[in-house]
């Protein structure tokens, strides 16, 4: 064999015990430790949830940060990269049915400018707004996690889950 020849066979064999290395090593928690979040919302989002219970007024439930794994699930034949998409993302706040635990509407802040914002791009993400038209989940877009306007989200709210939207994406103004 040839110098070259032997090189790739040894850069072969290192990337081979590499791969195994990468896929049969598991992350040792047994050294770290863990503390408490001291709160799951910001004042500001803890407003916002407050406004949007009252704009239920007990008819729905209304859950924050809920993961997208729990309200939707891949198909076809990308099921599996879907699926490990919807476990990396989440959204801000989800209407439910009670006695179904049904998703019914999803609330999205749009995002600023900051990068603590991640996995979503600034403004109105694309991805999730096609995703959620193909899911034929409606999805409200709020202005800013400061909105207030009680009244109309609860009317924006019994439109959608009514289903009187001819449009999935619907926004949420100022008014």
């Amino acid at each position: 064999m040839s110098p070259l020849q032997w090189a790739v066979a040894g850069l072969l064999t290192v990337a081979f015990f590499l791969f195994l290395w990468a896929i049969l090593s598991k992350p040792d928690v047994e050294e770290a430790s863990a503390l408490a979040r001291e709160a799951l919302l910001t004042p500001e989002r803890r407003d916002l949830l407050d406004i949007l219970e009252q704009a239920v007024a007990k008819r729905w439930l209304v859950w924050a940060c809920v993961p997208m794994s729990l309200l939707l699930k891949g198909q076809g034949d990308h099921a599996a990269v879907m699926d490990k998409w919807l476990e990396r993302r989440w959204v801000d706040y989800v209407v439910l049915d009670p006695q179904e635990f049904a998703p019914l509407v999803v609330l999205q802040v749009e995002r600023g400018k900051t990068k603590k914002d991640a996995p979503w791009q600034q403004g109105r993400d694309a991805d999730l707004t096609r995703i959620m038209e193909q899911a034929e989940l409606p999805l409200l877009w709020l202005p800013s996690e400061h909105y207030r306007d009680r009244e109309l989200l609860a009317h924006s709210l019994e439109q959608a889950i009514a289903g009187n939207q001819e449009d999935n994406a619907q926004e949420v103004t100022e008014p």
